[in-house]
């Protein structure tokens, strides 16, 4: 098995390079066809046999990997095994060639501290496991005189890349799903967990919490927290009870009944029918069939002379049919000049947009609604803006909609109304549409939060106990509002307002934030950088066991059974290892003229000293 190591500055991976290799190794000195190892010092033949007869042993592997610095050009301490004899002692250690975890290197104990399945004595990392022994020529030494692995060198990171539990070509340490294949790591919501392990693959949630009830998504995850309809067990930091609780808002209707509003289709001297008077009563007609139970009107229109009495109060402020409304402009005829200020001035000193006998006034959300066609005469553009800008500051609203007509001044009113821009219409389904729009910013499907979400991915809103579904909200965070579908606001406008209770619960900011593995007691996302209780914090080894405590478990170790470890058959173990009666890999046994230790080495169970030697033979039986 091959590790890939990389060197990086966390929390960001660095790209993977090609690597030079360098110069500073003498291959020279030894036999033909033979290089020394950097690691070990020993001479043994070069290059990689392609006819591996062992199967594969731990660590086998060439001498190049990708990394973030210059590897050594070093062989690993099996390579070159495989052309040995494999029951010959090349090393003099009394194990066989096949079975010797240092084959070059006299290690009788065949001690391997690190279960990786490379001895001790020419392991780069005694302590920790690193079957590749891949090294950067700028390591220290060690007291051995080994230059020390990326695995155990100060200031080295060193990562497990070839490990890839799910199949799909990225190594765990770099997958967004390391348990669940996606080559695409498409990661929607932007939160590190890629969508196909994602309960929430639109919303951001590092934590992934789940409450139980919680429905299950389109990838078959319970859904998350944080785009379920309901917080559950996310804590609220902000609530907010919005103005959907106010009553029916007032809205003053300020029609222009001006001259020009007689024109025809083609303009002023175009008289056919409908005009623009007629095409917008049928607008009107439109909407206050639609909204008189939902909006409080009064109707007011505008012409003739340049005094406060250019406004004609058609109909006071209050709860009214539709036919009541419709009456009190239904029969006008447009004549005359466009006394524009004089009119808003009539509706500011008059208080239009109020109801004296409404016990309910002062929670009223009040506007008014200036549909015109012209320029204002009299005092002029200043002139209305002055006094839109005087409504403003009692807290009225002015929205305006410009029929047939076009102007820097539609915009200008609009600002100093508070409303942003002006609607354009010229005929009736165009203002039926804006009065429309006007309704659902005053019987709001738009909210001006009180204050800044915590979370913008952790908002929830209830309409009387009810949570609305995750796809009905929306929240722009430049302007702090939170906007409902055209669908959950139609169904906020049919719940009389009195009896309306509606509220935003804001979930608490997710300080949680993914971070590259640091070092021992780091889980990867889990605990997003908070240590983990583990009650060691040993180097890895190859045991099964999470020795590191970093969420991984034997990274860095063959996928094999090296000598010592549990197998259920000869085919679990690395090389040619063989499962014994006791379910762990072991040296098969000896045949005879191999040198033994003992009479269980030997497959006619016995060893037969040998006179100058510290090891016996095995002998027939």
């Amino acid at each position: 098995m091959r590790t890939t190591l990389i060197k990086w500055t966390l929390p960001a991976l660095i790209a993977l390079t090609a690597l030079a290799c360098s110069d500073e190794t003498d291959v020279t000195n030894c036999p033909e066809g033979q290089e020394r190892n950097p690691v070990s010092g020993e001479c043994r033949p070069g290059g990689d046999n392609p006819n591996d007869p062992d199967g594969g042993d731990p660590g086998d592997a060439g001498d190049d990997t990708d990394g973030g610095g210059d590897l050594i050009d070093a062989d690993h301490p099996h390579d070159g095994r495989d052309d040995l004899e494999p029951w010959e002692d090349e090393s003099g250690d009394g194990v066989p060639n096949q079975y010797d975890n240092c084959p070059f290197v006299h290690n009788p104990d065949q001690l391997d501290s690190d279960g990786d399945g490379i001895g001790d004595a020419c392991d780069n990392c005694p302590d920790t496991s690193n079957t590749d022994q891949a090294a950067y020529a700028s390591n220290p030494v060690d007291e051995r005189g080994i230059i020390m692995g990326n695995a155990c060198a100060p200031g080295v990171e060193y990562v497990d890349t070839v490990t890839d539990s799910d199949s799909d070509g990225i190594p765990d340490v770099m997958d967004n799903c390391p348990n669940v294949a996606n080559a695409d790591q498409a990661d929607s919501d932007g939160d590190s967990i890629g969508d196909a392990c994602d309960n929430c693959p639109f919303a951001a949630n590092v934590d992934q919490t789940a409450s139980p009830g919680n429905p299950t998504g389109p990838n078959g995850l319970v859904v998350g927290d944080a785009c379920a309809p309901e917080p559950g067990q996310i804590p609220i930091c902000e609530e907010q009870t919005t103005e959907f609780e106010r009553l029916n808002p007032n809205v003053y209707v300020v029609l222009d009944l001006s001259g020009s509003m007689d024109w025809g289709v083609g303009g002023q001297n175009d008289h056919s029918r409908p005009n623009r008077w007629e095409r917008a009563v049928a607008g009107m007609n439109t909407v206050t069939n639609e909204l008189a139970g939902e909006i409080r009107f009064g109707v007011g229109s505008f012409t003739g002379s340049c005094n406060t009495n250019a406004l004609t109060n058609r109909l006071s402020m209050g709860d009214h049919n539709a036919t009541t409304i419709q009456n009190a402009y239904n029969s006008l005829d447009p004549n005359g000049g466009t006394p524009l200020d004089y009119a808003l001035q009539n509706v500011l000193n008059n208080d239009r947009v109020s109801d004296p006998g409404d016990s309910l006034d002062d929670q009223r959300v009040k506007s008014v609604l200036l549909i015109t066609d012209g320029e204002p005469g009299c005092g002029g553009v200043d002139g209305a803006e002055d006094v839109i800008e005087d409504l403003r500051d009692r807290g009225v609203y002015t929205f305006v909609v410009g029929f047939a007509f076009n102007s820097p001044s539609l915009q200008r009113f609009a600002t100093a109304g508070g409303t942003g821009s002006p609607y354009l219409a010229s005929d009736a389904n165009q203002l039926a549409n804006a009065v429309r729009d006007i309704s659902n910013i005053l019987v709001s499907c738009s909210y001006n939060l009180d204050q800044t979400p915590p979370d913008p991915n952790q908002i929830w809103v209830s309409v009387n106990g009810t949570y609305l579904p995750q796809a009905d909200i929306s929240y722009n965070g430049n302007d702090n509002v939170l906007t409902l579908s055209e669908s959950a606001c139609s169904q906020v406008r049919s719940i009389d307002a009195e009896a309306l209770d509606l509220q935003i619960k804001m979930g608490c900011a997710n300080a949680c934030v993914p971070e590259q593995p640091t070092g021992l007691c780091d889980i990867y996302y889990q605990t997003c950088g908070e240590p983990l209780e583990c009650e060691s914090c040993s180097a890895e080894i190859c045991d099964g066991v999470d020795n590191n405590c970093d969420g991984r478990t034997d990274e860095g170790c063959p996928e094999c059974s090296i000598n010592g470890s549990s197998c259920e058959s000869d085919a679990d173990c690395c090389g040619n290892l063989v499962c014994g009666s006791e379910g762990t890999c072991g040296f098969g046994c000896f045949p005879t003229n191999v040198a033994c230790t003992s009479n269980a080495d030997c497959c006619s169970g016995q060893c037969a000293p040998v006179s100058g030697s510290e090891f016996g033979s095995c002998i027939v039986g």
